[in-house]
């Protein structure tokens, strides 16, 4: 029996604890849940009445209340122009093995949206900055990025959104984005090329009936002096398009896009590559002034050369994307490597020539001759001295008599 009785406490207790450990739980996942925001149309009468009635929460309850976020301004009329602008906090450099590059901006919309005029007895400034939280209660255009690869929002600490309502309707909306966007690249020219990397911002859902996007007058992108670990970027350099498209079943879409153009600085590959290759060539080139004979210095310079050239073709290969046509710097490779290939060659060449047997022969013949030239002059000049001594006959004969 007792027994029993401390089975039955021991359920008891593990049962209690597990529920208030669960109760914990709960409880802290509430406090990391924000506190969802209900739009004026979406909240009881009761909570609309207890906002004091000249407060511009009042005010915005009264321009939300019968509106709906999901039908646009002038239904079935004119189409909304939305001016678009861009601020490029900053922008990073090309991947060429990826073909993309990443930004970090500030896109900003504007709009006109005739139900949200503020109502005349509004006394207040002309503009009112409403937090985020009412981003959701309010029609938008639906833009996207056409080249996007990958975005995100930024939220830390608050979301990065922005929201400004005029007095006569227009809402400003500025969020920050960090953007991944494709660039297919020309290497025809690498590393001396020049690229031309679009952005382009499309509807997804509207067409041009009912949505158009227009750059803002002015200074539609802002850019601050940006400094590229490889690229040159200007302002000036910057273009702006209009790039509309038709889809076949559904009609057309209203598109815009700015055109960055982007040169490459040199120097690195200057450093890196073409000062190396070049110094590797000239060191080729000294076996010339070794003499063939020395097959123990030559050879292993000529593959010391060749194999320093195929590594450097293999490391940058690796670093820039498979294309099926020839780079400027292809072209260079190729060249160094023939010219170390080629003095390696030229030694092999001037070792076959050297050990001709047909050249041997001739060579050991010819010196025979030379050395028989040699031998039949010896004796000729000795017959014709006296003991050799290489004084002519006649002249000794005459001396000998002059002394007589």
């Amino acid at each position: 029996m007792k027994l029993l009785l401390a089975v039955f406490f021991f359920i008891s207790f593990s049962l209690w604890v597990e529920e208030i450990y669960c109760k914990e739980k709960s409880s802290k996942k509430g406090k990391g849940k924000k506190k969802q925001y209900l739009c004026p149309s979406q909240q009881s009468a009761e909570d609309l009445a207890r906002v004091p009635v000249n407060s511009t929460s009042n005010i915005l309850n009264r321009l939300l209340l019968s509106y709906d976020p999901r039908i646009r301004p002038n239904f079935k009329g004119i189409p909304v122009d939305v001016a678009v602008n861009i601020f490029i906090n900053s922008f990073g450099s090309i991947q060429e093995t990826t073909m993309d590059y990443r930004v970090n901006i500030f896109l900003r919309q504007k709009w006109n949206d005739p139900r949200l005029k503020l109502p005349n007895d509004w006394r207040g400034s002309d503009t009112l900055t409403v937090d985020p939280t009412m981003f959701k209660c309010l029609w938008k255009p639906d833009l996207f990025f056409a080249n996007e690869k990958n975005a995100n929002f930024h939220d830390v600490t608050q979301e990065n959104i922005l929201l400004f309502i005029f007095r006569d309707g227009d809402v400003l909306v500025s969020m920050r984005l960090s953007i991944t966007l494709s660039c297919p690249l020309d290497l025809t020219l690498f590393p001396m090329d020049t690229q031309r990397c679009k952005m382009q911002l499309e509807s997804f859902g509207y067409t041009t009936d009912d949505l158009r996007f227009i750059w803002q007058s002015g200074d539609p992108v802002q850019l601050e002096k940006i400094a590229l670990p490889q690229f040159d970027i200007k302002k000036e350099d910057i273009e702006y398009g209009n790039c509309t498209k038709y889809y076949k079943g559904t009609g057309y879409y209203t598109c815009v896009e700015v055109i960055f153009t982007l040169r490459r600085q040199v120097g690195f590959y200057m450093m890196g590559v073409y000062a190396p290759t070049l110094l590797i060539v000239v060191l080729s080139w000294l076996s010339f002034w070794i003499n063939p004979d020395a097959s123990a210095a030559r050879v292993p310079l000529g593959i010391f050369s060749v194999l320093s050239l195929a590594s450097e073709c293999t490391t940058l290969a690796a670093e820039l994307p498979k294309v099926s046509y020839v780079k400027a710097l292809d072209v260079w490779l190729i060249v160094c490597l023939l010219f170390g290939f080629a003095s390696l060659v030229e030694y092999a060449v001037v070792q076959v020539m050297l050990n001709n047997p047909k050249r041997i022969e001739a060579e050991k013949a010819k010196i025979a001759k030379a050395e028989q030239a040699e031998g039949k002059g010896g004796n000729a000049a000795k017959k014709n001295t006296v003991n050799g001594t290489g004084t002519p006959v006649h002249i000794s004969t005459l001396q000998v008599g002059a002394v007589k």
